[in-house]
């Protein structure tokens, strides 16, 4: 099992850039992002989005399909991985803290460790603020479809039957 995790950690990390990995800022412009400005919004509207959104366990029952993302800032410091699904998503980036929430057309609002976030993404580019301990920052994702395993059928005819097993 570890080393399908590894494996499949390697797929994702090779569909990145390499230059989001660059210490320096990456050539992209934020005016260049497809995403239309976050505005800042009030502390009482933090609040009660924040409120909207369910804990990281009742987030995680409610991914269905387990479609997969990776996003970078960018700077290409940070950098997450995660799923997503159902209008929902979890992450985790390469500081080990945790990432929760939802999204919707365009929107995504959740958590990162205790601190609230929200942002817009489309087309590969997204804008956000309060994640990844920044006031404001942006940057791209990839997307990946869910994996689904289908079992060949077997012919259970060829299977020899398991031998007896008596008590001594």
């Amino acid at each position: 099992m570890k080393l399908l995790q590894i494996v499949v950690l390697a797929a994702l990390m090779l569909a990145v850039p390499v230059a989001a990995f660059d210490a320096e800022p990456v050539a992209l412009e934020e005016n260049a992002v497809g995403v239309t400005e976050v505005e800042e919004k009030s502390a009482d509207d933090v609040k009660g989005l924040a409120n909207e959104i369910p804990s990281y366990a009742a987030v995680t029952n409610q991914i269905r399909p387990r479609n997969r993302f990776v996003l970078w800032d960018y700077t290409g410091i940070h950098v997450m991985w995660g799923v997503y699904g159902n209008n929902y998503f979890t992450g985790k980036d390469n500081l080990g803290k945790k990432a929760w929430g939802i999204y919707y057309a365009g929107d995504f609002y959740g958590f990162y460790g205790k601190q609230f976030f929200y942002g817009r993404y489309a087309e590969g580019h997204w804008k956000a603020r309060g994640i990844f301990g920044m006031r404001s920052t942006w940057g791209q994702y990839v997307t990946f479809p869910a994996v689904t395993l289908a079992a060949e059928p077997t012919d259970n005819s060829r299977i020899a039957p398991l031998p007896a097993i008596t008590a001594k």
